[in-house]
């Protein structure tokens, strides 16, 4: 019985199908299948894996898949930061969210900054079924890695596998091809587990030509087409790579950067994830060069946290925003973090009490963003004065009437002072 993969640059849930055969492989696969260790063009410390390619980001995926019938529709989001942690290694968060439901799954990895190699795994389950582990670590070594799971009613799990030689996170192994020398007939094999599946694969990666992507709204990129075929070592299945077959196809920016992502879609025959199109930067658009520098690094600086956190309440402040976007914003709060307006006299504390709090001004902006004048950073304090643009519904007016005066522009000169404490803001303080 064939898994499901989980692969992408931004965790794709793969539902793969009938098991295929693939000629290119029958020498490999018959070695293996007579105990023979496999020999990769692109192993986990080679030459052809350059992480100089890759830098730090920040994007958002739709995870789009067919009913029966074969009808497309949106059934959840991706949402991804890469960037360089305090220790110096890569560290990569990941946030997917279910369409019409309140599960979030949140999780972070840990690779080497040279090598990719993953180090940790840690996963968060919010909202999701009964049975289902809430917490999840990998800890990897040299030559295997240890899972541990704990589900909600305090069942923990276990399991570790040993590996013939180090192995990528096939989780998210778009960002190894990106990073990989990419060129017209590019071909490469490299080593891939999945602990999640307890799995691990022979994967094949080939560039069958370019391809335009053109994203929801409108924007259009230039990729690389990489075909990804799978061996599963474990079930001996077979996973044979295209846009239309089970093992997929990835899309690789040839110019990523400037809030393009590396990998801007992954399709196959059960979904398609495809980067929405928007460039995840400083609001106002680098209007302060020194705090766009600072976002740049990637790290967990306060400045970066704080700027993730405005960009998500720009979404906010949309005609069509609703609770998720609000989920978005407040994912940068600390569970006990505290808003404060002391002008008003106003103070709302617990980040479920924050939520509720933007989710009841949702729909009567729109076109909102923000443009920032200057900030200041000290010691995990982040002090931002920037202007406040939108259009508010006039009093009495209706959102679906676009003409007369329904609509306002306001804009706001304020000064927010933010506290920074562990990745989380703590507290937020609006002088205006």
């Amino acid at each position: 019985m064939k898994a499901n993969l989980t692969l992408f640059a931004a965790g794709i849930s793969v539902a793969a199908t009938a098991l295929a055969s693939h000629a290119t492989w029958a020498g490999d696969v018959q070695a293996i299948a007579d105990g023979e260790a496999p020999s990769y063009t692109a192993p986990v410390g080679g030459a052809m894996v350059e992480t100089s390619r890759l830098a730090p980001f920040h994007a958002r995926w739709t995870n789009n898949r067919p009913d029966e019938e074969g009808n497309w529709s949106i059934r959840g989001s991706f949402e991804e930061i890469l960037e360089i942690d305090e220790g110096g290694m890569w560290r990569h968060t990941q946030i997917t969210r279910s369409a019409g439901r309140d599960m979030v799954v949140t999780g972070v990895r840990l690779l080497d900054r040279e090598t990719l190699r993953p180090i940790r795994f840690d996963r968060k389950l919010e909202n999701g079924p009964p049975a289902a582990s809430v917490t999840m670590t990998v800890e990897y070594s040299a030559r295997g890695f240890e899972m541990r799971g704990v589900t909600a009613d305090g069942k923990t799990t276990n399991f570790e596998k040993e590996l013939s030689t180090p192995m990528f996170d096939g989780s998210i192994v778009g960002l190894t091809i990106a990073a990989l020398p990419l060129e017209e007939g590019y071909f490469a094999t490299m080593p891939t587990a999945i602990p999640a599946l307890k799995a691990t694969f022979w994967l094949e990666a080939r560039v069958i030509g370019s391809r335009e992507f053109v994203a929801a709204n409108g924007v259009k990129i230039e990729t690389w087409e990489v075909n990804a075929e799978w061996y599963n070592f474990d079930d001996k299945d077979i996973y044979p790579g295209g846009r239309d077959l089970s093992g997929g196809a990835y899309y690789i920016a040839k110019n990523p950067g400037d809030g393009v992502p590396f990998v801007v879609e992954y399709a196959n025959d059960g979904t398609r994830i495809s980067w929405d199109g928007e460039r995840l930067r400083i609001p106002g658009s680098g209007a302060n060069a020194e705090l766009t520098e600072i976002v740049k690094q990637g790290n967990q600086s306060a400045p970066c946290i704080v700027d993730g956190y405005l960009h998500a309440r720009e979404k906010t402040l949309q005609q069509g925003a609703g609770p998720a976007d609000v989920s978005a914003a407040t994912y940068y709060l600390a569970e006990n973090a505290v808003y404060e307006h002391p002008r008003v006299g106003a103070r709302i504390e617990g980040r479920a009490a924050i939520e509720a709090g933007f989710n009841a001004f949702l729909g009567g902006t729109r076109n909102g963003r923000y443009e920032i004048i200057d900030f200041f950073d000290h010691a995990g304090t982040v002090a931002i004065k920037y202007r406040r643009i939108f259009e508010a519904l006039a009093k009495g007016g209706t959102p679906e009437n676009e003409g007369g005066d329904n609509w306002k522009e306001v804009q706001i000169v304020q000064l927010t002072v933010f506290e920074v404490t562990d990745g989380k803001i703590t507290h937020i303080a609006d002088y205006w």
